[in-house]
This record gives C-alpha cells, structure tokens and sequence, in this order.
C-alpha cells in the first residue's frame, strides 16, 4: 500500500507552527522554511512531514541553545568563584 504525505494548506500551516501565512511564504523563499508544492494551478500546501521536520528541527535548535546558555552561566559562575579565592 502507498503510504501519502498528507498535505496542510498554508492557513493550516501557519496556525501549527505560529506564523502568518506571508512568514511562511516569505521565509520558504529564503530557503528558511519547506517549499510548499503546487495542488492546483490557484493553491499550494505543505508536506506534513517536512513541516514536521522543521518543527524538530527548530526544538533541537532550542535544546542546543539551552545547553550553550547553562554551559556559559556555568564557565561564568566558575569564574567568579575563582575570581572569590
């Protein structure tokens, strides 16, 4: 059995992910966001699955700037401890 991407209109899009639809179009062009794919010759939508990916994506980006920020607070408090001796 084939197994489909569902599609998500650009409306629907936006609502998951927070965005207006122009930040979706404009940040698609900036290659910063999933190409939406051509329905008909008047509508487009998304791939679930890419707009899933970017979704992860940006929870990873999050996680990562989480851990840099505790190292550094943590590099910082060393040093001032240092600093106290």
């Amino acid at each position: 059995m084939i197994e489909v991407d569902p599609l998500l209109s650009p409306k629907k899009t936006a609502e998951l992910v927070g965005l207006v639809r122009e930040s979706l179009f404009d940040l698609s062009r900036k290659g910063k966001f999933p190409k939406p794919v051509r329905v008909t010759s008047t509508r487009t939508a998304y791939l679930a699955s890419e707009v899933a990916e970017w979704i992860e994506q940006r929870k990873a980006e999050r996680e990562r700037g989480h851990a840099e920020l505790s190292a550094k607070c943590l590099s910082g408090k060393m040093l001032n401890r240092l600093s106290l001796l």
